[in-house]
């Protein structure tokens, strides 16, 4: 459980790190405070599990001390299953292995290790399998773990819909009693805590942290209390010391520590000093934090250094960016004069509101380029132009002419692109050749022409009762599709708008034969169902075979991509103008992050900003600068290759070994599928960034436009929209509602 819940959390925000001044002092805590997920504490020893083997080591120096392999408790016959280590007393651990293929079934045993005269011994040997056994070789469970609490064990297993079933065992009567579900994302954390559990749970207020205790006897939850943070999504490292009455976690790099049961607010005890913010840090022992690494039995620690002499730099991320994080940690460990400390409690309409008051206590903030926050911080001079940093000058020069537009203001840069992605819909070209009788060249590159597209279809029954095509997908009804198209239509019209294509005096005059076009399409003779899934716009290609190797939809919503991609040949990104002859715009859609002008550290959250500009990936950094154009080699292709060849020989050795025929026509089936994805990958996998994919982004650069603003998409505007679609508003009606909305 605590794997799976700190592994994910991590995934998702990579916790960086911090360094500040080596004059700071060490802070002492008391030893241990617990574990984290893969470690367990005994005294001043750290155990784990890497590579078969238990390590016991000292976290001072990551010395490993003594050595136990598992495979030398388990007998010639018994199959290892699971295997979990967990504190249990001040002087040992609880092993506990889940087993198969003994000849009785499944089997659980509980293993009590020490550490004596420079070796690993064992204490205790228990057989747990009738309470524990139904836990191992059932493939309903997709995780386990165990916590020692005391004289009891306590069970957390999660099921295929990633829910924990929690139980509690106690060793002395070999009895397991359930104590209820969980879903995933109800705690961050389960800690002993007194004669139970502690659970770190987030509020439905992202800026509160629940505490709450967990009974072993009954499964009852108490509410202890709820702190103010700055995100509970963004908490990490729990540890509890039953001695200080502390529980200890760590935001953004800061540990903090509360008393559970106490109303101080979070106490700022250190910053964890120069630890990469890929470690998967875990348990307290002295006054030392101490990590697992990604390499399995490497162990790092980290002191616990004060961090009073570091000046705050505080970045607002309400668009929770993950990168904002991972770049704050490495700033801080690069200038240590700063603690940067990040906060997604908010959103945009705060932002723009602490700015407008002169009362905003961030120095840098990440906002989406579309959002109205936005529009009105640049319209009131609310952003500090950042025309001292050649990077960010020369960077934002390199991109395509409306991004600088949008992120730029006579020249000085305004706002950093931190993550873009591009929307555009896709048509199946050699389909819509076969279908419409007509040539590549010869179809529509604008919305009049593309809806006269459908209406032939239409005329055609290209689509009705159809086998091989359909128009988008098969389970969408025609009333959804009818109103997808809308959108998109509408999407490119405020894009228009954005872009200066045309004025809103204009509007009408565009817009109308559009909408005329729209009208005219025969919905219910493009073979759309009238009723099924009116929820997702499309899955693409689910519903129908295809004709050969012509996948069966004739359009595609996409995202245009500089990365290689798999795409079938016959599909082309194609952007439709509003008007014939028009601009074809593509919608960017682009988070970036801008500096308070009224900050006392203006120059500091410059230099963060061309940080996290410099720490952004290739692709993302190829995405938006025109001049990368070298390819990219995918850095996970040999390793990838290598562990797909490993799990075919191992399928074909199991094959081999089969004692059935069915067993080894299902192996030899699923063989088959994993070397055609081997093959696939293989063939087209090397490279993360292709000369090939270069070019083709390239050749759409110069119609990436910034999402269109959502000042255009007004209630009024939504209002006269299903006006529209219920026929109630002619279009010439709806367009002039559009023009006059703004």
């Amino acid at each position: 459980m605590r794997k799976t819940l700190c592994l994910l959390l991590a995934v998702l925000l990579c916790l960086p790190a911090f360094s500040v001044a080596e004059t700071a002092a060490p802070l002492e805590a008391a030893a241990p405070l617990g574990a984290c997920p893969g470690l367990a504490v005994t005294g001043a020893l750290v155990w784990q599990i890497a590579d078969g083997e238990v390590l016991c080591q000292r976290p001072e120096t990551g010395e490993t001390v003594a050595r136990l392999g598992v495979n030398t408790l388990l007998l010639p016959t018994e199959v290892l299953a699971y295997q979990g280590i967990t504190s249990w007393s001040e002087d040992s651990v609880m092993l506990l292995l889940g087993l198969t293929g003994n000849g009785d079934g499944r089997k659980a045993a509980l293993i009590e290790l020490t550490y004596k005269d420079g070796a690993v011994s064992v204490r205790n040997v228990l057989d747990a399998s009738s309470a524990l056994g139904f836990l191992f070789g059932d493939s309903q469970w997709i995780e386990i773990d165990a916590i020692g609490c005391g004289e009891r064990l306590f069970i957390a297993a999660m099921d295929a819909r990633y829910a924990f079933h929690f139980h509690v065992y106690t060793p002395g009567t070999n009895t397991m009693t359930p104590l209820g579900e969980r879903p995933l994302e109800a705690f961050h954390a389960a800690i002993p805590y007194g004669d139970g559990l502690l659970l770190a749970v987030p509020a439905e207020d992202d800026s509160l942290l629940s505490l709450m205790s967990l009974s072993l006897d009954d499964g009852a939850t108490r509410l202890m209390r709820t702190v103010a943070v700055d995100s509970a999504r963004r908490l990490f490292n729990f540890a509890y010391s039953d001695g200080e009455k502390r529980l200890y976690f760590t935001s953004n790099g800061t540990v903090y520590a509360l008393n559970p049961s106490g109303e101080a607010a979070p106490e700022v005890v250190g910053a964890m000093d120069a630890v990469p913010a890929e470690l998967r840090l875990g348990a307290v022992t002295h006054d030392r934090f101490i990590a697992h690494a990604e390499l399995p039995g490497q162990l790092l620690s980290c002191t616990l250094r004060s961090r009073t002499e570091a000046a705050p730099l505080r970045v607002f991320n309400p668009a929770g960016e993950a990168v904002v994080y991972t770049a704050a940690g490495a700033f801080g460990v690069a200038n240590p004069a700063y603690a940067v400390s990040v906060t997604e409690s908010g959103d945009e309409a705060d932002a723009l509101a602490a700015l407008q008051s002169g009362t905003a206590s961030f120095d840098a903030c990440v906002i989406r380029l579309n959002g109205d926050a936005y529009r009105a911080m640049r319209e009131g001079d609310l952003l500090a132009k950042l025309s001292g940093s050649a990077i960010l000058s020369d960077a934002i020069a390199d991109m395509p002419a409306r991004l600088q537009d949008a992120l730029a203001s006579d020249g000085a840069p305004l706002a950093c692109p931190v993550s873009v992605t591009n929307a555009c819909q896709l048509l199946n070209i050699r389909a819509l050749e076969r279908l419409a009788g007509c040539s590549r060249d010869a179809l529509p590159t604008d919305w009049v022409g593309f809806f006269d597209l459908l209406k032939q279809l239409a005329d055609r029954g290209a689509l009705i009762g159809s086998d091989d095509y359909c128009l988008y997908d098969g389970a969408l009804p025609a009333g959804a599709l009818r109103e997808m198209l809308f959108s998109w239509m509408l999407q490119d019209c405020f894009l228009w708008l954005d872009a200066k294509e045309g004025t809103p005096d204009a509007l009408v005059g565009a817009l109308t034969p559009v909408l005329e076009a729209f009208n005219a399409v025969p919905w219910d003779r493009l073979g759309l169902p009238e009723e099924g899934v009116d929820t997702a716009y499309g899955s693409g290609f689910e519903p129908a075979t295809g004709n050969g190797d012509v996948p069966p939809s004739l359009i595609l919503d996409g995202a245009l991509e500089i990365a290689e991609m798999p795409l079938p040949e016959c599909y082309e990104f194609w952007p439709l103008s509003l008007e014939p002859g028009g601009a074809r715009l593509i919608a960017q859609n682009i988070s970036a992050i801008c500096v308070n002008p009224d900050s006392p550290h203006v120059q500091a959250a410059t230099a963060f900003v061309e940080y996290l500009w410099n720490s952004l990936d290739a692709v993302t950094r190829a995405s938006l600068c025109q001049s990368m154009n070298a390819p990219v080699l995918n850095p996970d292709y040999d390793d990838d290759l290598a562990y797909l060849q490993q799990s075919a020989d191992l399928l074909g050795q199991d094959m081999d070994a089969a004692q059935s025929a069915g067993e080894r026509a299902q192996l030899g089936a699923e063989l088959a599928d994993l070397e055609a994805y081997l093959d696939d990958y293989r063939e087209n996998a090397r490279w993360l960034i292709s000369e090939a994919s270069v070019a083709r982004y390239r050749a759409q650069a110069n119609r990436l436009q910034p999402t269109a603003s959502e000042a255009w998409f007004t209630d009024a505007v939504a209002g006269a929209m299903f006006e529209f679609l219920n026929g109630q508003l002619t279009p010439a009606g709806f367009a002039l509602a559009v023009s006059e909305a703004r």
